[in-house]
């Protein structure tokens, strides 16, 4: 519950900006996180995985904290411990590797645009756009030169907190 809590937090703009507007809060996040995911080893679960990866991948979108996940990330996310908990999970699986291709923890971008080996690749264009036409970029609210992965988290938040705002959810 209590990563539920802390995710829902980081998701906020002003939460993030707190937790990263000091070093001292970044890490304390940071360590909590770790600590759980390093008692994950003996009692697997994919919902707190979820939620664990989630809060990483939300920290990532800040510029220090992105800096300093690339040297904090814990092994565990980085060394394939959880792939076998992750196997039926597919969303988490690409927030994971969408976690690592910005952290720079990933040589390759396998498993940010597929699912990993096998997979099929990604179209050559979007949806309803003729075959060799360049997209218009990305979407509104993404940061440039996103992968597509995390621009469409970016939408779907933005999505959202717009519903929110406007009494939907």
């Amino acid at each position: 519950m209590a990563t539920f809590i802390v995710q829902k937090v980081l998701l906020d703009d002003m939460g993030l900006n707190y937790v990263c507007a000091t070093a001292e809060r970044f890490y304390a996040v940071s360590t909590v996180l770790t600590n759980m995911l390093n008692a994950m080893h003996l009692n697997p679960s994919v919902r707190l995985l979820k939620h664990i990866v989630r809060c990483y991948l939300r920290l990532s979108d800040n510029h220090r904290a992105r800096e300093a996940l690339r040297e904090c990330l814990p092994e565990a996310l980085k060394d394939g411990s959880f792939t076998g908990t992750l196997k039926d999970d597919i969303p988490t699986k690409r927030w994971l590797q969408t976690l690592l291709f910005c952290t720079g923890n990933s040589t390759s971008r396998e498993g940010v645009d597929g699912l990993g080996p096998g997979a099929p690749p990604p179209s050559a264009s979007p949806p309803g756009v003729p075959p060799g036409v360049p997209p218009s970029g990305p979407p509104p609210g993404a940061p440039p030169g996103a992968p597509p992965s995390l621009t469409k988290i970016k939408m779907s938040l933005t999505n959202i907190k717009f519903r929110r705002q406007n009494n939907k959810i």
